[in-house]
């Protein structure tokens, strides 16, 4: 909690959470729950007063979604007794990172502010005696962990939507896979003129560090080339919290610079109507959502959107951030990112990765982050395959927190 007091952001909403409880002894987490209501843990109630004036003033001062801000600002927030600190949580989240390493099946593991718990998933089939034993062997108390069975998450790679313009979710090449455009920006101080996209659309393995060409929709075509890949940082975190991953990253973005700055404009195709309820999007673009600016704060409830190359334009809730998840890419195995947000009940197909992920308003685009995995994919035609509607789709998109700034990408990143 300690560097989150001093200013850390790498974690998102989760580092304002740790700020919080700096303020508020026992706090727990805040988030929406499914009927609407902000709900906060403490794990002493009788803090309630306190909370509520720190709750009031987070409303008043951080830029979160219309709803959100307003509930907060005024004092509509239930408390629930907590049983643990949400800076607990994180630790034992750590912990219990380290103690996994080399356990197969695991999948993903959560500071949970939605359950006051931290929050593991292993694949189905999967024993669960072996996680109970790491668990007790880090020290992690039992009564604060859940575990649930989900699906792989898949590095999400291929449709002939959008070729009209370089906005957002447009499609994508590189000589390895077809991705989506995530969001035109500029660098701070560098004046770099660019795009964002998933790094493990990058040619060779994932986290290699390689560069090359980006075309837009006839891979390696010179006549589509629209980029070059500029900053696309190593996969070599290291320490317990990798679990024995040799490619481990906080995040899996790159930045590609354009070949023409002129074809980066602050955009994001926007299509006739949104799939909701693990639906898919309509296909068709008809109009650019503008003024994008970066919405920082996000919240385990809220409703977020993405426009990718082959789902289209969907919906879905934010489940949890800053969730450490083991990545599969089909070619060359797995890897680790250790800090991203799941979204959930949004269809996800192949080719989505790379997409912005964004909360839409009647007169601004907020940029939220970076789709990198999804699943389970299950349903298809000839070209494509996508997460079908009778499944519990989710995905996986890096928050701009965790590759700002030198977070992953060594530069301040301005959409």
């Amino acid at each position: 909690m300690q560097s989150a007091l001093q200013g850390r952001k790498m974690r998102g909403f989760e580092d304002e959470l740790l700020r919080l409880e700096g303020r508020i002894p026992g706090f727990g987490g805040v988030y929406r729950d499914p009927d609407g209501t902000m709900v906060a843990y403490l794990t002493d109630l009788k803090q309630q007063a306190t909370a509520k004036l720190e709750l009031t003033t987070l409303g008043s001062v951080m830029r979160l979604e219309p709803g959100a801000g307003q509930d907060l600002r005024e004092g509509h927030v239930q408390f629930r007794q907590g049983d643990f600190s949400f800076s607990q949580l994180v630790d034992w989240q750590q912990a219990a990172l380290g103690a996994f390493g080399g356990l197969e099946g695991f999948q993903a593991i959560d500071a949970d502010e939605s359950t006051n718990r931290v929050h593991v998933v292993i694949a189905s089939g999967t024993a669960r005696g072996p996680f109970d034993q790491a668990l007790a062997a880090a020290k992690v108390p039992a009564e604060a962990v859940n575990i649930t069975y989900g699906p792989q998450m898949q590095a999400l790679n291929i449709r002939d939507r959008f070729p009209n313009g370089l906005g957002g979710g447009v499609q994508i090449e590189t000589s390895k896979d077809r991705c989506s455009l995530g969001f035109n920006v500029v660098t701070q101080s560098y004046n770099e003129v660019g795009f964002l996209t998933a790094a493990h659309c990058a040619p060779g393995a994932p986290g290699t560090g390689s560069v090359g060409t980006v075309y837009q929709n006839v891979r390696t075509n010179p006549a589509y080339a629209v980029g070059s890949i500029l900053l696309n940082p190593l996969f070599n975190r290291t320490g317990v919290q990798c679990g024995g991953y040799s490619r481990c990253t906080w995040a899996d973005v790159m930045l590609v610079q354009h070949s023409n700055p002129s074809m980066s404009v602050r955009v994001v195709a926007a299509t006739t109507y949104v799939g909701l309820n693990k639906a898919l999007g309509s296909p068709f673009e008809n109009a650019w959502r503008v003024n994008v600016q970066r919405a920082p704060y996000t919240y385990v409830g809220m409703q977020v959107d993405k426009v990718g190359r082959t789902t289209s334009w969907t919906r879905g809730t934010l489940a949890s951030t800053c969730q450490a998840n083991v990545i599969n890419d089909a070619t060359y195995g797995p890897y680790m990112v250790l800090c991203a947000d799941r979204v959930t009940n949004s269809t996800i197909g192949t080719g989505d990765s790379g997409a912005p992920v964004f909360v839409p308003d009647p007169t601004t685009t907020y940029a939220i982050g970076i789709l990198i995995a999804g699943g389970p994919i299950n349903t298809g035609d000839l070209y494509d395959s996508w997460c079908s509607s009778g499944s519990a789709c989710s995905y996986l998109y890096n928050d701009w927190s965790s590759f700002d700034a030198g977070a992953h990408l060594p530069r301040v990143i301005i959409p």
